[in-house]
């Protein structure tokens, strides 16, 4: 969302933001300043107005990773991410009871995080799982927050051409 404002001084990249629609509050950050423009990045699915909205805005990441839980891997392929968690699919299914640990290259680096499943469905052949991350720093996060950021900069200026 793009907001024109009079005092951009007053306004920094990164700053939280709180929206208002329809009496419902929710908050978003700045993800770019230009000007008198300030760029928001506004989750506007269906789902916002749902009391069970995700928590956190999801980008698209498409690559191979793996899960471990306990003595077992696998093998599993990544969809999306967010600063609170992650999607994926595998071909078997996974304890939701567990905690589990999911690898997966972001930016040359591999990176490990501890997951909890919040869902997981049936999809054709394959299992739809959604992970939320579980007591992870936010050095750890860097990666994923500056990839989510660089995706959503991305998006809005391929909208401005």
């Amino acid at each position: 969302m793009n907001v024109i404002v009079k005092n951009p001084d007053q306004f920094n990249s990164g700053d939280t933001v709180i929206c208002l629609y329809e009496s419902q509050k929710f908050e978003t950050k700045i993800i770019k300043k230009q000007d008198n423009n300030l760029y928001l990045f506004v989750p506007w699915f269906k789902s916002l107005q749902d009391s069970e909205r995700r928590r956190a805005a999801r980008v698209s990441y498409i690559v191979d990773g793996q899960v471990q839980f306990g003595t077992k891997i696998e093998r599993v392929r990544l969809i999306d991410l967010s600063i609170k968690g992650i999607g994926f699919s595998s071909e078997n299914k996974l304890m939701n009871t567990e905690l589990h640990m999911i690898s997966f290259m972001l930016e040359d680096v591999m990176n490990h995080f501890t997951i909890r499943i919040q869902n997981a469905q049936k999809v054709d052949d394959l299992y739809r799982y959604g992970g939320s991350f579980v007591g992870v720093s936010v050095k750890d996060l860097f990666y994923v927050r500056r990839y989510i950021l660089n995706s959503q900069l991305d998006k809005l200026s391929t909208l401005a051409i």
